[in-house]
């Protein structure tokens, strides 16, 4: 049996001094105790070094600008290679003596600098025994496979790349296959090793920003509590990593299952029925009513849909060049932030429940679900079945394997549709647009969001925002059809605020 490579997270043995000054041999003992090797080296060697290191020993000699410049640049390889980065106090200081002031003043001078420019270190002062012991059993991953090949997509950017060598460090060679357009600093991938076929337990492999990894990995806790383990993609924690601009999230390959969008001419009501009722039941629940401002509900702090963009810009002005009663996107704004406080009821959301995050299992209705970087508690619930109408109606170009009949061709069939309030039985002219199963899809979604929330002023806002949002990229459709669904939106926006109003004014009971 060969023995581990040395970046493999069992060998990862050889702690890094940043010298000068030297390693105190205090520590350097106490390494050795530990099957620690502790070597001194310079800022530039840590690159070379990274793969099979476990940690980055800073010693304080003085907090200067140097210095501060110097340890900056330490710590930000550490992070793009899963390195620990520690500081400790440069004193000939041994417990249970206490280092002169001015070395412990530069010490802390030297963290707080650190760490209030966002880097991850970790501060051990000078015990060195206890250092020693701590280094050791801190756990590692592995380091990057430098060996490691891959091929299939060019993704341009070295730790995108040092991240997939080190979450798939036991791969021969990688072959990638783009799952998206690329069209965001988001990727998605698929991964199979290289002599394997595709059929093999491929994986897919999510890259994008730290931020948006931790709340990917923080939704998927919720997802695994409430969602039967069959409906959704397991996510393969141990690859996922972080490192200092991108990080990745892996989850096993949904095999034996066919993307929704390949499946929209025939999956129909049941489909919805299973998506609501078996993989959302339980995450669904209500924990309560609440009230909040639109901006405050959908704004790009929360849900993320009202975003205004330039390509919002662009698609309201074609909407109002074709009807002079549209509102520009600066007096849609002004209308929205005129609007109440919106009542609704909260609960444990998916966030992002659109097609391209629907799977079908072969020969079955149940519905799978992918995508857990906009699970959250506390959400409204009527995000998710309008943003599922949404883009049953207004599907993103990107995400179908036919191009698609303009959806401006059908603008009386859709005013028709997404007239206030909303009801299932609105639909009954839009399948002339988008064929009879996304119709009879989107009528079951509206006669469940009332299940979930019986308020239609809610639900008109919701689909409202869901729209806003899909007209305010370019890559999701043409400046024509981006203009259709900013018409809808403006209208809905305009004729619930009419409606809250009226609503306000009876319960104050004016006359």
């Amino acid at each position: 049996m060969s023995a581990s490579p040395a970046f493999a997270a069992d060998e990862r043995k050889t702690v890094l001094w940043l010298g000068p000054p030297a390693p105190k041999p205090l520590l350097l003992g106490a390494c050795e105790q530990h099957g620690l090797r502790l070597r001194q080296i310079d800022v530039d060697d840590i690159e070379e070094l990274a793969p099979d290191a476990r940690a980055l020993v800073i010693p304080v000699v003085r907090a200067d600008a140097a210095f501060i410049k110097r340890a900056k640049l330490a710590v930000r390889h550490c992070a793009r290679h899963g390195l620990r980065a520690v500081l400790v106090i440069s004193t000939d200081a041994l417990p249970p003596n206490i280092p002169h002031k001015a070395e412990i003043d530069e010490y802390f001078k030297a963290y707080g600098r650190l760490q209030s420019s966002g880097l991850q270190l970790s501060g051990l002062d000078y015990h060195w025994t206890d250092v020693a012991v701590e280094l050791a059993r801190h756990p590692v991953d592995a380091g990057e496979n430098r060996g490691l090949t891959i091929v299939g997509v060019d993704l341009g950017d070295a730790e995108k790349i040092c991240l997939l060598r080190r979450a798939f460090h036991d791969y021969r060679e990688l072959h990638l296959e783009a799952l998206d357009g690329g069209k965001s600093g988001a990727r998605t991938l698929r991964v199979t090793e290289g002599d394997v076929p595709k059929s093999a337990r491929p994986l897919v492999a999510k890259l994008s920003t730290p931020q948006k990894i931790d709340r990917e990995r923080s939704g998927y806790g919720l997802i695994e509590r409430g969602v039967p383990t069959r409906l959704y993609a397991p996510l393969v924690k141990e690859r996922c990593l972080s490192a200092e601009q991108h990080a990745i999230a892996v989850y096993r390959f949904l095999e034996h299952c066919e993307p929704l969008t390949q499946r929209l001419e025939t999956a129909g009501a049941l489909f919805v029925d299973h998506l609501f009722a078996q993989t959302l039941g339980d995450l669904h629940r209500p924990i309560g009513q609440s009230s909040a401002l639109l901006h405050d509900l959908y704004g790009a702090q929360a849900g993320g849909l009202l975003r205004w963009t330039r390509d919002l810009d662009e698609a309201a002005a074609a909407a109002h060049r074709r009807g002079e009663l549209v509102p520009g996107a600066v007096e849609l704004r002004a209308l929205i932030a005129e609007l109440p406080r919106v009542d609704f009821k909260s609960g444990t959301v998916h966030g992002d429940l659109h097609v391209g995050n629907l799977f079908v299992p072969d020969a079955s209705n149940e519905a799978v679900i992918i995508d857990y970087g906009s699970v959250r508690p506390g959400g409204p619930l009527l995000i998710d079945p309008a943003c599922l109408e949404v883009s049953l109606a207004f599907t993103p170009a990107f995400l179908l394997p036919a191009t698609p009949p303009a959806c401006l061709t059908f603008r009386a069939l859709l005013l028709d549709a997404y007239r206030y309030p909303l009801t299932p039985a609105s639909t009954r002219h839009l399948s002339g647009a988008i064929g009879a199963s996304r119709t009879s899809m989107i009528r079951k979604v509206r006669d469940i969001a009332r299940k979930l929330d019986d308020n239609p002023i809610g639900y008109a806002i919701a689909v409202a925002a869901q729209l806003v949002r899909f007209a305010s990229y370019n890559d999701t459709a043409s400046v024509d059809d981006r203009s259709m669904a900013y018409e809808l939106a403006a209208r809905l926006f305009s004729d619930t605020g009419v409606a809250m109003h009226q609503r306000r004014a009876r319960q104050l009971g004016a006359p």
